[in-house]
């Protein structure tokens, strides 16, 4: 993944060209006609979610920054 060598992200990313974990987490959005809609999910090497924020529109996305701001502070208090 460039974007995740260009971000430094410490953990793993997931493209989902077959829509299996968006079907699983609920990421598909009525404004789109059904089509997956982008989200972004922090889930704990146990599976739980820790955090979610699906982006129906493109004025809602989310800078990879503020995810990894995310991330860390999900870290800090152990919960990834």
């Amino acid at each position: 993944h460039r974007f995740k060598q260009a971000k430094s992200l410490p953990f793993p990313l997931l493209a989902d060209p077959d829509h299996k974990a968006i079907d699983l987490y609920c990421g598909r959005s009525l404004l789109a006609g059904m089509r997956s809609s982008r989200a972004n999910y922090i889930i704990s090497k146990d599976g739980i979610v820790r955090y979610a924020h699906d982006e129906l529109v493109a004025i809602t996305y989310r800078k990879a920054d503020d995810l990894l701001e995310r991330a860390k502070g999900l870290k800090k208090q152990g919960l990834i």
